[in-house]
Formats: structure tokens, sequence, C-alpha cells
């Protein structure tokens, strides 16, 4: 009987951890919410403020012109002040959250509200099924865009929350065409990313919505395999014939690269001969796209001398080789406290990179591999907190040398030492670099990025804060490449540091 009763009071209590939304406002099915507003989420335990919220972590919304975002002073209600558009539907759909104890967010939750004085008639329905997967449907997020899924900017209209069953309905779809997508988090950790080989998707064909209801758009969940980097040159070969003739490759990327080579994502930099132009080409698991370079991102491409991809070594000899050179040591050590690990490659003339120190003959072209441990899987918006580097021959693939650096060794302890702001990185960056603060006392804190002539660019961080360490990301895709600054105010002190933004 003890232990029954034992086991009730155990059952009783993570019950009771589990984290919920208690209130969101505008209240759900909402109509003639003002232009500017408000968001208010309230969760029913303190949030873990280290993780930064948004479209990016936990949360699918077509709500744009979000301001500062900013807490309630006991971190249980997120605000994030808003401008809207007139006679426009808009969701917001929350998937994960964290609570201050470790609790994860058990229910997903979708809020629905107009700034018009009704919504649209018209539904979409259907069913999410596993497939080969072997994931279950139950809470999966099913999504339509008016635009299609292979562009670089995709503009959902509105969403759903499958049931435990995978059906799902999605309700106040105005006339239009629309391109389906389903997709799960299905390793939990906040981010709905294909690429990380758990998490997984689903695609229906376009959809026209006229004056009625649709029913039967049906969808299966599949895993997006990464890309081999010789499959990545053909395709971007390819996409490269219809740019102008006149151009040289000046750079190759591979994010989240696996023992093997392979990538999630490669990128593709070419530069117009004679000119400050140049084009972008992406090659991914879910699109194939390109697009224009500005002059200024032109001219920092320029620094680099062209090559061929064709000749260089596979990324499957270089990985083969980083491995047997220390990285399988690196990458399976037990990993630094509140770290997950992650790999990127570069090719070609890294003179001016994060390999700049391991070059010894500046008219070389080179492979380079990071090995990295950070607070976030794909290292873009989390804390580094050990690395190493490899440089290997551009055309053998050969480790050239080597090097492993303790980025923060305090990291493993998130208790903050001091005010401090600490350096972003990546440091130059593009689009996106992550900022990493600390603070001793519960304070108001102010973050925020300047230009060169001290104009305020964006606000990222203004309210209450507890005593720790803090990372959010600044995505300056619509800012020019140059210097900025970001400057933190906290208890009547401030500090600075310089960024460099490099597209």
């Amino acid at each position: 009987m003890k232990r029954l009763l034992l086991f009730i009071f155990l059952l009783a209590g993570v019950a009771h951890a589990q984290l919920t939304v208690s209130s969101f406002s505008p209240a759900n099915n909402s109509t003639n919410v003002p232009i500017s507003d408000t968001l208010a989420i309230t969760f029913s335990a303190a949030l873990d403020t280290t993780v930064q919220l948004g479209p990016d972590q936990g949360i699918l919304t077509n709500v744009g012109g979000e301001g500062k975002v900013y807490y309630s002073a006991d971190l249980t209600t997120l605000y994030v002040p808003v401008t809207l558009s007139p006679n426009t539907v808009y969701f917001v759909l929350i998937y994960w959250a964290k609570a201050q104890g470790g609790a994860i967010l058990q229910t997903p939750l979708i809020t629905y509200f107009t700034t018009g004085s009704s919504f649209p008639s018209n539904s979409v329905a259907g069913s999410i099924s596993s497939g080969a997967t072997g994931v279950s449907p139950a809470g999966a997020v099913v999504a339509l865009s008016s635009t299609p899924l292979s562009q670089d900017s995709v503009a959902f209209v509105s969403a759903a929350i499958a049931n435990g069953s995978g059906q799902y309905v999605i309700p106040f779809v105005a006339n239009g065409t629309f391109f389906p997508v389903c997709a799960k988090d299905a390793n939990g950790d906040g981010r709905i990313d294909p690429s990380n080989g758990f998490d997984v998707v689903g695609f229906a064909d376009s959809i026209i919505v006229s004056g009625a209801s649709l029913s039967g758009v049906n969808m299966t969940f599949m895993k997006m395999l990464p890309i081999t980097f010789s499959d990545a040159v053909h395709l971007a070969d390819s996409l490269a014939l219809l740019l102008p003739s006149n151009k040289t490759l000046r750079s190759v990327q591979g994010y989240e690269v696996d023992s093997i080579g392979r990538s999630s994502g490669w990128q593709f930099i070419y530069l117009t001969n004679g000119s400050y132009s140049g084009y972008q080409i992406e090659i991914d698991v879910m699109k194939r796209s390109s697009q224009a370079l500005d002059s200024s991102q032109a001219w920092w491409v320029s620094q680099r001398r062209p090559f061929s991809a064709d000749t260089a070594a596979d990324s499957h000899t270089f990985l083969t080789n980083v491995e047997a050179a220390g990285g399988y040591a690196f990458r399976t050590q037990v990993p630094p406290a509140g770290t997950t690990f992650s790999a990127h490659t570069d090719l070609g003339d890294l003179r001016y990179s994060n390999y700049w120190q391991l070059i010894a003959d500046q008219e070389k072209l080179y492979w380079g591999a990071e090995y990295v441990f950070s607070t976030d899987p794909r290292n873009t918006y989390g804390t580094t907190v050990k690395s190493m580097l490899f440089l290997g021959d551009f055309s053998t693939g050969a480790v050239v040398t080597s090097m492993t650096t303790d980025v923060k060794k305090t990291a493993e302890s998130m208790e903050p030492v001091q005010f401090e702001l600490l350096p972003n990185y990546p440091n130059p960056f593009n689009p996106s670099t992550t900022i990493t603060f600390r603070i001793t006392t519960q304070d108001v804190v102010t973050l925020k990025v300047f230009d060169v002539l001290g104009r305020e660019i964006a606000t990222l961080a203004q309210g209450t804060f507890r005593p720790g360490q803090y990372s959010l990301q600044w995505d300056a895709h619509n800012q020019p490449s140059g210097v900025y600054y970001c400057r933190l105010e906290s208890g009547g002190r401030s500090t600075s540091t310089k960024l460099l933004l490099l597209k």
C-alpha cells in the first residue's frame, strides 16, 4: 500500500510539473483586433528565458512586424508588441516551450484572430500518416503557404494541429492557391528541422480554394536525407547555367555535415568577372534556389580567389580524414553540459575565414571543417563552448593541420560570474548571429544594435531578466554588409561589442 501511495504521489508530482499555456491574448477567434497590439502568452510556470521563443524555436506564426520581446516579472508571460495589417487573419501556433524547472510544453496550442470583422468560412481538412518514418502524426503542425515551399520566403496564411490519429482541419482559409505542408518536431528540441535526421515533413500538391471548403488533402511524413558534395556540385552546376556565363565560383560551404561528408545544406557563391555583382546558390534538403548578391556582398566575395569545385577532393574523403585526425575523438567525447555537436565545412580561399590561423601557404586553396559543441545544435543561436578546426588539402582532402579551442570554459556552469556582453558568434556572420550576455542580479536589461552612425537598428531585449546567461539572435537579412555595434545596458552599467555583417 505504501508503494502504491508513493507511486500515486509521484504521478501527481509529474502531472503538476507539466508546462501548459494558461492564456493567450488576443483571445482565440477574436475579431476587430487593433492594428497595433501586444500579444501576451501566459504559461503555467516561469519560462527558461535562455531559450528564445520565436519563429525558429517553438512557435509558428504568420504575425510579422514584431517589436521588442519582454517578460513579466515572474517570467510566466511573454509579451510581443506587433504591427498588424487590416482585414487579415492571423494564427499563433505554440508547439514547444521550456520551463525553468525543465518541464516541456505537453500540449500544443493554436490561436486565431483577425483585424477584420469576420473570418473566411472556408476550411481545408485531411490526414497525416507516418509513412516509413515511424513517427506518430499526433500533434503535428499543418500549414498552408501562399508561396511555393521551394522559395526562400515562405508565406504561411493559416495552420492547425493534427489530432491523435493524424486528422486535421485548418479553418478560416480565404480563396486562393496554397501549398500544404506538415511537419513534426520529432526529437523534441523545439525546432522543426528536417535536416537533423529526426524531424519529419510531408507535402501535398498545390490546392485551390474557391468559395468552398476542401477535404482529403492528405500528406505522408518523410525524412529528408542529407546531400553529398558530388550531388550538390552537380545541382549547383545545373542552376548556374541560368546565371551569366562570365562568372566564377568563389566559395562553397556545407552546414550540419555528417561524419561522411554529407550536408543538410550547401551554399555556392559566384562572382561576375570584372564587377562587384554575383549570385548565391542554395542546395538543401528542402529547396534549390539562387539569388543575387548586392554590391557590398559581392565586394567581400571578391576577396576570395576563384576555383572549380570539380577539381576538389570529395567531402567524403576530407571528412573521413578529419575523423581519423581527431574529429571522431572530439565529437564522441562527453559533451560540455547543455551543449550539442554540429559540424560545418568550407572550401576554397580560406584566408579571410576563421581558419586563417591554420594557413601557412597563403597561395593555396583548402578544405576546412569546424567541429563545434554549442548550446544550439545548428550553432546558429547558441553559445559555442568548445570547437576544433581542421584544414585540409584542396585536391587530396588530406588533413594539413588542426586546432582545438575551449571558447567558454565557464559555460558548463550557467551561473553568471559578472555583468558581461560576450563576443557574438559567428563573427563575421551572414545573415544572423548570436549575442550572449550575463547578469548577476534581477534587473531591467536593454540590448540594442546600432550602425556606425549611431542609428538604432534593432532592439533585441528590453525587460526584466533574472540572474543568468542569455543568448539572443539578431537576424540582419534586411541590413547591408558592414560594421554594427551591440550595446548592453543593465543596472546603470553598459558595455558594447562590434559585429561584422558579411553577406
